[in-house]
């Protein structure tokens, strides 16, 4: 008989115990949908703590205990600035003008991918599509190579020192070119002397006839 009263007893604390337990857990986890902001608790679905002040997500938002309007749903933070992530873009924590999705950060500047590149952080002109980064400089790839001491120069010209592989013409490509380029200039100064020799030839012939009319 005291067995089992024992047993029913122990039952019976057993359950009080968990009740205990789980009306803590439910209680806790109740707690943790609120935000306590200052004097006041906040309700996390739609309200914020900034700052120690309570503001309605839908039209404030909180960047670095800094308040800003949120004009449209686009907003976002960029350090301690608010902008509109369809018109800016933020790059090292400085908003930068994006007018199309073609512009990405370089460093905390922005550049357009299409006409410019980024070389270590550093904005550079992209005239052509062969141009290629050396340090912080860009140069034409077809005609140019990247140094070993970090200095741009003509395919074949660096000195002491083989070039970096950023370049990927081969030598026979630039010593077409460059043999073309005599070929051109070469005819340039023949095209130049035959003419000088044409309009010599025609005042020699030409001269006495003149000649006879003046006098």
């Amino acid at each position: 008989m005291h067995t089992l009263n024992w047993a029913i007893a122990s039952s019976l604390l057993l359950a009080t115990v968990f009740d205990l337990g789980f009306a803590t857990a439910m209680s806790d986890s109740a707690n943790n949908d609120h935000l306590v902001c200052g004097n006041r608790t906040s309700n996390t679905d739609d309200q914020i703590c900034c700052n120690g002040i309570l503001y309605n997500t839908d039209d404030y938002i909180c960047c670095e205990d800094t308040p800003h309007r949120k004009h449209f749903s686009s907003y976002a933070c960029c350090g301690s600035e608010a902008y509109d992530t369809d018109l800016d873009i933020c790059c090292q924590r400085s908003v930068q003008w994006k007018p199309s999705d073609a512009w990405i950060c370089c460093g905390n500047s922005s550049y357009n991918v299409e006409i410019s590149m980024c070389c270590e952080d550093t904005v550079q002109w992209k005239p052509f599509p062969y141009y290629v980064c050396c340090g912080r400089q860009s140069y034409n790839g077809n005609i140019q190579t990247c140094c070993a001491d970090g200095t741009v120069q003509y395919i074949g010209e660096c000195s002491g020192a083989s070039s970096s592989s950023s370049s990927s013409v081969d030598a026979s490509q630039t010593t077409f070119k460059l043999k073309t380029t005599t070929r051109f200039t070469n005819a340039g100064a023949m095209f130049d002397t035959n003419m000088v020799a044409v309009v010599l030839t025609s005042f020699l012939c030409y001269f006495p006839l003149f000649s006879d009319a003046i006098l």
